[in-house]
């Protein structure tokens, strides 16, 4: 009688459990459109541009140079034309056709890059593109103490860090999809609360460069690392800036500043005072990373880029001839790396 139960039970759980996983699959296919065989495509929900990159192959050992570009909005085609220029100039550098996998997104930190590049570990390219600074400011939007340095003070960070920790999810949904509505149950009902990745900046929010600096070391050195393991080129480039004088907000809205278009407010990231520390702390941390690693090298793209209007549509995002600097001072450093 007692083995019934016992047998009776496990059943009884058994069937629990089914039940819960299919349930779960259906939620993450009804909330973020992900494949009822394939839970872990939640992960397009974040990153739709990163669906491409992940199911094709990616060789080495084929015709195409194939670069990776990651980042936030300044490498992304409705930002400007890095991505545009370089496939058309990078061919004659190098000697052979060119692929661009362009995975830089707007608003993405040096978080994103890093998770990006992880969940490409299995292909294979002949360069890496880095470019990130002005958007880990925005993790400096919260007090000292709320502070963290994987970012998991923000909402988009705790999603995110919930897929990266539930590696299951190429097999079962139900953990990870109990941990997402929990994450929302909680924010909720005001039980927690977690910054917008989107929040912005201003003279009364801090942009500690010190403090997310820190952040972009960790994140950039996982990066490098990673690429050191797969043998890959990574072009570490510094964040170019300019903040157009007599800068003001007014200023700004009304387009009497010395920019292109005059797209994004300096405030969306903080003060011009809190951008500059902040962004020249970043830079600091590239120049350190970029030193002694022979499958590294340096485009100081803030020393190289001119700062004015005619290359700079706000204080970060480039104009055409912007975009075509940025290019041309990668393909030098490309150049000048490949005759060491």
């Amino acid at each position: 009688m007692r083995r019934r139960k016992v047998v009776f039970c496990g059943i009884l759980v058994l069937l629990v459990l089914v039940l819960g996983e299919v349930a779960a699959r259906l939620v993450l296919g009804r909330v973020m459109k992900a494949e009822f065989w394939h839970p872990d495509t939640v992960l397009f929900h974040f990153y739709p541009e990163m669906r491409k990159p992940m199911t094709i192959s990616i060789r080495r050992a084929d015709d195409f140079y194939d670069v990776l570009l990651i980042g936030g909005s300044v490498l992304h085609a409705s930002w400007g034309n890095v991505a545009t220029i370089l496939q058309q100039d990078l061919p004659a550098a190098v000697g052979r056709k060119v692929r661009i996998h362009n995975v830089a997104w707007p608003a993405h930190m040096s978080w994103d890059s890093r998770f990006k590049y992880r969940l490409l570990e299995d292909q294979e390219f002949d360069l890496v593109v880095t470019y990130d600074g002005i958007n880990d400011l925005r993790a400096n939007h919260c007090s000292e103490s709320e502070f963290r340095l994987d970012y998991s003070h923000m909402m988009w960070y705790q999603q995110l860090g919930r897929i990266e920790s539930h590696r299951e999810l190429k097999l079962v949904a139900l953990p990870y999809t109990l941990s997402f509505a929990g994450l929302f149950i909680t924010t909720r009902f005001g039980w927690t609360h977690y910054y917008s990745a989107q929040s912005t900046g201003g003279p009364e929010a801090p942009s500690c460069g010190e403090r997310s600096g820190q952040a972009v070391r960790h994140n950039l050195t996982e990066i490098l690392d990673l690429a050191a393991r797969k043998h890959e080129t990574v072009a570490l480039c510094t964040f170019a800036y300019y903040v157009a004088p007599g800068y003001s907000l007014e200023k700004f809205n009304s387009k009497e500043l010395d920019y292109g278009l005059h797209r994004s407010a300096a405030e969306l990231w903080g003060s011009p005072e809190e951008v500059t520390r902040g962004l020249d702390a970043h830079n600091t941390v590239i120049h350190d990373l970029a030193r002694g690693q022979s499958n590294v090298f340096l485009v100081d793209q803030n020393q190289r880029i001119p700062k004015n209007g005619a290359h700079f549509d706000d204080v970060c995002h480039l104009t055409a001839l912007g975009s075509k600097a940025f290019v041309t001072n990668l393909l030098d450093a490309l150049r000048a790396h490949q005759g060491q």
